[in-house]
């Protein structure tokens, strides 16, 4: 099963492959350059400050982990939450990382015994240079990242894996600065954490100083964490996402424009003018993370959705591509005809590019399910009186420096136990009771999602292929709601009564567009004893809590209240919080829907299976 995306906003994931890009292509420079100069002289003021593309990660990372981790690893320290989060970090870079630095070390002793030009990296190949590569800890002792990393890229996510782990600390202020503090608040203090990295550039004139890397990955990782948190204490209409979505237009030619200009009016004494440009990438990402039409809408689309997801694999295995072809060529004297140069560089591009899918679907997405599946558990963490939201988290540490060290020590030990093995741990089918409570969305309808094209029984298949048997109490009424009563006279409190057993160990929420007739006053108390129903019913049991989808990009301001309110509660009860319409459930896709335009066809159905399975197995599985 994929990874949790309790909260993916598409168009940042569209937005990685764009940064990716831009760091790909500024590498090949000095190959785009010699196939066609007059290249040069249109587009090199772009490609030029490619390597900032580094920073819009680090901003993008810090906003997307927020987004995600907020609520369930605040407000609280918890050793094992941070354990469990690091774990995840790890299983999403290490496999590709991994990979890509032992064919970066295999080329590196290739170029000994093959020709007379061995790389430069030979030197590096030694010992003490591997284990620091092998833990991604190879940058913490150098001012410069150049020669750092055996794969160059590499760098930034030894400098990631250091953002990762502070993070677990950095979390928890984060979530108390939100509980108190309005949205313009959080912004202004984002706005003040991205600024470290300027404010060097405005002193020394270049981008690249001794340790220049350490502030800024701290700096922008942190300031897109609080613009996260900024995000999410956001209420806005319709009409402001549009707004948005053009003000990302502005900010993205506004992008471009500055590095133009600046190429061509340098600030006098600065070398990297254009790297004045970066202050913009903060306001683009909170701008395309709540935006609509327009470039949110482009970023969205299944090619760049795609290309977000095989973008770090891109962004690890296309400088060996760009290495391994200028050795041939300083090797072997290779000398082209302008007219083959072209051709050679855009091969050298597409080669990378389809590396990458291959890595993505051979490496990082099997590798990255496998080591999720590594350890089962039950519940991890226990708050005082009930079970937490997090679905990673446990019984608390004495304090933040005794959980980090357990933390850092138990990644070793797992590393150690199977991360040579090549061979996952024997995992027993495991069998476990859950609770469904729903409209008519998980109840099905004329329009599709009956008996076994329902929702439920797929996801049901789908978790049983992985080795997780659900014993499911269903309780789903067509019009029901947290407010409103169903086809049979219904709410979901009773519906809750009716499911939710002693040993669930999950109880899910799904739904409801129905409560848009409903007091919003009311609806808040409403949500909350259906939640507290389940938590004293099924005391061990995780909540989760769907919130209602729209089958376009611009649901009523009702169901935005909706939708708001629950979270609240969600959060308040420990629960994990999904947002479909912020994840863009069945937008842009009216094979979904059926002709009433409300209710979906089987084909929804196997599509919402395919979006709430992995949200199951997450829950029920540690993914240590």
């Amino acid at each position: 099963m994929g990874a949790v995306r309790t909260g993916e906003i598409t168009a940042l994931t569209g937005l990685r492959i764009v940064a990716a890009l831009w760091v790909v292509l500024f590498h090949f420079r000095p190959l785009l350059w010699e196939a066609s100069p007059r290249l040069q002289d249109d587009v090199a003021p772009l490609l030029d400050a490619g390597a900032q593309g580094v920073d819009l990660f680090f901003i993008l990372s810090g906003f997307v982990l927020t987004w995600n981790y907020l609520d369930r690893m605040g407000p609280t320290w918890s050793g094992r939450a941070t354990l469990h989060f690091l774990w995840l970090r790890l299983s999403r870079v290490w496999p590709v990382y991994l990979v890509t630095m032992h064919l970066a070390a295999l080329w590196i002793i290739i170029t000994l015994h093959v020709g007379d030009i061995p790389s430069p990296d030979a030197d590096n190949l030694t010992a003490i240079s591997y284990v620091r590569q092998f833990f991604m800890v190879q940058l913490w002792f150098e001012p410069f990242f150049d020669g750092t990393s055996w794969d160059g890229p590499a760098w930034s996510i030894s400098a990631e894996w250091l953002a990762y782990l502070i993070f677990g600390a950095l979390v928890l202020v984060i979530f108390r600065i939100a509980a108190v503090s309005r949205a313009r608040v959080l912004f202004a203090l984002a706005a003040l954490a991205a600024l470290p990295p300027i404010l060097l550039l405005l002193a020394s004139g270049v981008l690249y100083t001794p340790w220049s890397w350490l502030p800024r990955i701290i700096a922008q990782f942190t300031a897109g964490a609080l613009a996260c948190a900024a995000v999410r204490r956001l209420r806005i209409s319709d009409r402001g996402r549009r707004v948005a979505g053009y003000l990302s237009v502005l900010l993205g030619g506004a992008l471009v424009g500055g590095l133009y200009y600046y190429a061509e009016h340098p600030v006098p004494g600065m070398v990297d003018s254009g790297a004045l440009v970066s202050v913009l990438f903060l306001p683009l990402v909170v701008a395309l993370s709540v935006g609509a039409g327009t470039l949110p809408a482009l970023l969205s689309t299944p090619v760049f959705s795609y290309g977000g997801k095989i973008s770090f694999s891109l962004y690890m295995i296309h400088e060996p591509v760009h290495t391994a072809w200028n050795w041939a060529v300083a090797q072997y004297q290779i000398v082209l005809p302008k007219s083959v140069a072209k051709v050679v560089v855009v091969g050298l591009i597409a080669v990378a590019v389809l590396l990458a899918m291959l890595l993505y679907h051979v490496v990082e997405e099997p590798a990255r399910r496998w080591m999720r599946r590594m350890i089962d558990t039950g519940d991890v963490r226990q708050a005082p009186g009930s079970p937490a939201a997090d679905d990673a988290a446990g019984s608390e540490s004495s304090g933040a420096l005794r959980g980090a060290a357990a933390g850092i020590a138990a990644i070793t030990l797992l590393i150690a136990m199977h991360g040579g093995t090549g061979t996952p741990a024997a995992r027993a089918a495991t069998v476990s009771e859950i609770a469904i409570i729903g409209d008519s969305y998980t109840a099905g309808s004329g329009e599709g999602g009956n008996g076994p094209q329902a929702w439920t029984e797929v996801a049901r298949q789908l978790l049983a292929a992985e080795g997780v048997e659900l014993d499911a109490a269903i309780a789903a009424e067509g019009g029901a709601g947290y407010g409103r009563r169903g086809n049979a006279g219904s709410v979901f409190i009773d519906l809750a009564a009716r499911a939710v057993r002693p040993g669930d160990k999950l109880v899910l929420f799904f739904g409801s567009r129905n409560d848009q007739p409903v007091d919003p006053q009311r609806l808040p108390g409403l949500a909350a004893d259906a939640f507290r129903l389940a938590r004293m019913t099924a005391p061990a049991a995780k909540l989760l809590v769907i919130g209602p989808p729209w089958p376009t990009a611009y649901p009523p301001p009702e169901v935005l209240t909706i939708r708001d309110r629950l979270r609240e509660q969600a959060v308040g009860a420990g629960a994990v919080f999904v947002d479909p319409i912020a994840e863009g459930w069945f937008v842009g896709r009216p094979d979904l829907i059926g002709a009433d335009g409300i209710h979906p066809t089987d084909a929804g159905h196997a599509y919402m299976a395919a979006r709430i399975a992995p949200l199951i197995y997450d829950q029920l599985t540690v993914r240590i």
